[in-house]
């Protein structure tokens, strides 16, 4: 039988399929800025071709495409991206798409094409029973997942946010997500000291460069766990501004989410401004507020530290079992 076509637009696609983190749609496209941001649909096809907007950022976009039990990582970039991706067959498949590295610039997929005997777009996955939003910084990110001890440059290749704790916890637990990261930034200073985009200024925004807006999808989740403080101790920001700026940003989350568990997970590259955060938690006496240290890497192993000084995917590993393991307790998951 010949092979026909059907193409869908990114308007098209809207209420057809399943926004996996924070995406939404613009003039441009379905906007994906964050970690792990992007879609998922089901459909009977046996190619699939995704057409993007121009990407202008100087290093390429990292995405993963899974359809079933395929996997595929391509790095995107420049005038017209495009993916064509062929299925082993034409039944129904689960598609999902998601942007891997982080950026300033949103990757905004503008349509879908099909192909086969009889393409079509299926209902979409449904909502999963639990849900979790990640606020951070590069550790968040999965900064340096696929590097290596002594790498000292940030490579979009190499930053996977599958890979990283955020990601993985969700998907322990079967949890939707919300990852909602920048790498350098902090609660008060940013990694080099400067005020830069606090947590307070960005967590609630639709996309990364949307300042002043904030997220309208009605997402609400369950737990939010928050790891920050590491760009303030770089960024060697006075231990009583931080305390205030950790109250603030508690604070701001409790008002947004009054029945959310709320989870401090901080230590796996550094311990100092610990006891700062415990102290305000403590001092909050919110009982669904609490601090969870993490395994702190050491900066001399090859398995679990690479790009200047972060976490490997091994590392990411071992903080998602010990996180998803705390918020079973918490949850009663």
């Amino acid at each position: 039988m010949a092979q026909r076509r059907v193409s869908y637009t990114h308007t098209a696609l809207d209420g057809r399929y399943k926004p996996m983190g924070r995406v939404r749609q613009t003039e441009k496209g379905i906007a994906m800025s964050w970690s792990a941001s992007g879609l998922s649909f089901a459909c009977s096809a046996s190619r699939l071709v995704f057409f993007f907007a121009p990407y202008t950022q100087a290093q390429p976009v990292a995405v993963r495409l899974c359809a079933d039990r395929y996997s595929v990582k391509y790095m995107l970039g420049g005038e017209c991206p495009v993916i064509v991706f062929d299925t082993p067959e034409e039944i129904p498949h689960t598609v999902t798409l998601l942007r891997l590295s982080e950026g300033a610039e949103p990757l905004c997929l503008t349509g879908v094409q099909l192909w086969g005997e009889a393409p079509s777009l299926l209902l979409p996955p449904p909502p999963l029973p639990h849900r979790l939003l990640f606020v951070g910084d590069s550790l968040t990110c999965g900064f340096g997942t696929e590097s290596q001890l002594g790498d000292n440059a940030f490579h979009t290749w190499e930053e996977d946010a599958t890979h990283a704790c955020p990601f993985r916890t969700a998907a322990a637990l079967a949890a939707d997500y919300q990852i909602i990261s920048i790498s350098g930034q902090g609660l008060h200073l940013n990694a080099a000291g400067q005020r830069g985009i606090p947590f307070s200024a960005f967590w609630q925004r639709p996309e990364y460069a949307a300042a002043g807006e904030k997220e309208q999808s009605g997402f609400v989740p369950d737990a939010v766990v928050i790891n920050g403080g590491t760009n303030d101790v770089n960024g060697g920001a006075d231990p009583s501004d931080f305390r205030e700026a950790v109250r603030d940003f508690l604070l701001s989350v409790r008002a947004a989410y009054p029945e959310a568990e709320i989870v401090w997970y901080y230590g796996m590259t550094t311990t100092a401004l610990s006891e700062d955060t415990q102290a305000v938690i403590r001092e909050l006496a919110d009982p669904k507020i609490t601090y969870l240290p993490a395994e702190t890497i050491k900066a001399d192993d090859p398995q679990r530290c690479g790009t200047l000084g972060h976490p490997t995917s091994a590392a990411h590993e071992e903080a998602a079992q010990r996180l998803a393991a705390y918020l079973r307790r918490r949850m009663g998951w």
